[in-house]
C-alpha cells in the first residue's frame, strides 16, 4: 500500500493504463498528472475516494458545476450499485 509506483515498475505507459482501467471500472476520471500526486496505492485511493465523493448541498452551484455535480452524484450512485451487485463492504 506504502510502495511507490516508480520503484515497483511503474513508467509512464503503465500511468496511462491505470487511469484508464480506473475510468472504465469506477467510472473515475483521474488525470494522469493527478496519478504523479499519488505514487502509492494509499495516495491514489485517496484521490479516487475525494472524486467520488457524493456534492454537498453547500457546494455553490453555477450552469456548469450543476451539471458537473449531477455527473458526479450519478457516477456515485452507479458505483454503490456495482459495489453492492458485487457485495463490496462500503467505504462508508
Amino acid at each position: 500500500m506504502n510502495d511507490n509506483f516508480f520503484t515497483l515498475g511503474g513508467d509512464s505507459l503503465l500511468a496511462v493504463r491505470v487511469t484508464s482501467k480506473l475510468r472504465k471500472e469506477l467510472d473515475v476520471d483521474i488525470p494522469v498528472s493527478r496519478l504523479y500526486e499519488g505514487l502509492t496505492v494509499r495516495a491514489l485511493a485517496a484521490i479516487v475516494g475525494e472524486l467520488l465523493q457524493p456534492p454537498t448541498a453547500e457546494s455553490p452551484v453555477s450552469a456548469q458545476g450543476g451539471d458537473r455535480q449531477q455527473r458526479h452524484a450519478e457516477r456515485h450512485d452507479r458505483l454503490q450499485q456495482q459495489r453492492a451487485r458485487r457485495r463490496i463492504p462500503s467505504a462508508e
